[in-house]
């Protein structure tokens, strides 16, 4: 077991709950507290590293003996980069799944949606969105990476929260981006219009 830069040889049984090995080693150890887990590290060219359940016993995650696991905090401050370019850092748990942080950082971020809304990796393609159900580790995100929140799923106008001045926002970059890049084909006239626009908002700030 590796923490605090430390490596310690512990002996457990394969039925105890994760939670209990981790209770474990705050009782022989003296150290962490509640915002401290138990990390399975990668191994690089075959997994990706992953946080371990507290429900599950460590016979399910097929642990054998030699092997090692990191004892640490789960929080950590995660850089998120919105769709106005400014860029936001945020202290999240990171042993939730990616659908779980995005509700965090709606509740943050004051989105009445957040549901709507996910994470891609800046410098990854567009199109490629993070698996909600996995966590970033499991999505193979490293620590450092900037993730970029955006709006996945558009059911329909009555459906957006108009007195929600984040989600418009967020919304409106979003299409405005998605135009001017040729990813939604509009109408000259929708284009002109549109334009008109934009020349407003710009001269508001």
């Amino acid at each position: 077991m590796v923490q605090a830069n430390k490596t310690t040889t512990m002996r457990f049984n394969g039925e105890m709950s994760v939670a209990e090995a981790t209770k474990s080693i705050r009782e022989k150890t003296g150290e962490g507290g509640a915002d401290h887990g138990i990390f399975l590290p990668p191994i690089p060219g075959k997994t990706t590293g992953r946080w371990l359940k507290d429900d599950r016993t460590l016979q399910y995650y097929d642990l054998t003996s030699g092997t090692e696991i990191h004892y640490k905090k789960k929080h950590r401050p995660l850089k998120i980069r919105l769709l106005d370019q400014s860029i936001r850092t945020m202290l999240v748990d990171d042993s939730q799944t990616v659908a779980e942080l995005v509700e965090t950082i709606g509740e943050k971020m004051n989105i009445a949606n957040p549901e709507e809304f996910s994470l891609q990796v800046e410098g990854r393609p567009e199109g490629e969105w993070l698996n909600a159900a996995q966590s970033l580790h499991e999505n193979g995100v490293p620590d450092d990476a900037l993730l970029i929140l955006r709006k996945k799923f558009f059911y329909s106008d009555q459906n957006v929260d108009r007195s929600d001045p984040m989600q418009l926002h967020l919304l409106y970059l979003q299409c405005r981006d998605a135009i001017t890049a040729g990813n939604h084909p509009t109408q000259k006239d929708e284009a002109v219009n549109l334009a008109a626009l934009q020349c407003q908002v710009e001269q508001k700030f």
